[in-house]
């Protein structure tokens, strides 16, 4: 290992080579780099022994949320901030990506209220959401979709369509019912489990995956 602004723990484990580096302005943890080799390591002991442990949901970086990494670090706890003791985490796959933690509250055996914002990087990474004081707006799968808050409905291209839950905005974020993926955008959801965490798959509807191959 090194001092100075960086710190760096270099071993090798089987046919593998760990390389933990950890660098900051007032200096690193030596300690947590420890700890951080020390679970790489047993990561690596679980794939050469051929039982890779489950692969984790991975937070939303910040560039992804259009957010300051300051910002982004302040948001580290978002769900405890939005709802208290209630906030928990739910993990969020589209397609065949990788799983991504979302805050969440849970609202029904199936449903939880999650933050606009972090789910739309999900269906539509290119998007912006832009969110006022009582309305959010964004344009997904090619309609224009308006929340605004207190309503259980969302105006669709004009047309309004029934959700489960009313939206609400807290802290700059608006909040909707994660099932409205379903109910407004015509997808699927399989609800799963990744460890101990609730998985959300979203998926196309069977009928439109069927007529979409190839005939």
């Amino acid at each position: 290992m090194r001092s100075g602004i960086g710190v760096r723990v270099l071993f090798i484990r089987g046919n593998v080579v760990g390389d933990v580096h950890i660098a900051h302005t007032a200096g690193p943890d030596r300690a947590m780099l420890v700890d951080l080799a020390r679970r790489l390591a047993k990561k690596i002991d679980a794939v050469l022994a051929g039982n890779p442990e489950q692969v984790p949901a991975l937070p939303l970086a910040a560039n992804e949320l259009r957010l300051s990494f300051r910002k982004a670090w302040e948001n580290r706890n978002l769900g405890n901030r939005l709802w208290g003791d209630e906030g928990t985490s739910i993990a969020v796959q589209r397609g065949v990506g990788l799983p991504r933690e979302l805050p969440a509250k849970q609202m029904a055996p199936k449903d939880y209220m999650v933050p606009l914002r972090h789910l739309v990087v999900l269906l539509a990474p290119k998007e912006r959401v832009e969110v006022t004081t009582d309305q959010a707006r964004v344009r997904l799968m090619g309609k224009m979709l308006v929340f605004k808050r207190g309503a259980s409905q969302v105006e669709m291209d004009g047309e309004t369509v029934q959700l489960s839950h009313p939206i609400q905005f807290k802290e700059g974020y608006a909040l909707v019912a994660l099932s409205f993926v379903e109910k407004a955008l015509d997808q699927r959801i399989v609800w799963e489990k990744l460890g101990e965490m609730p998985l959300a798959r979203i998926e196309a509807k069977l009928a439109d995956a069927e007529s979409s191959k190839p005939q």
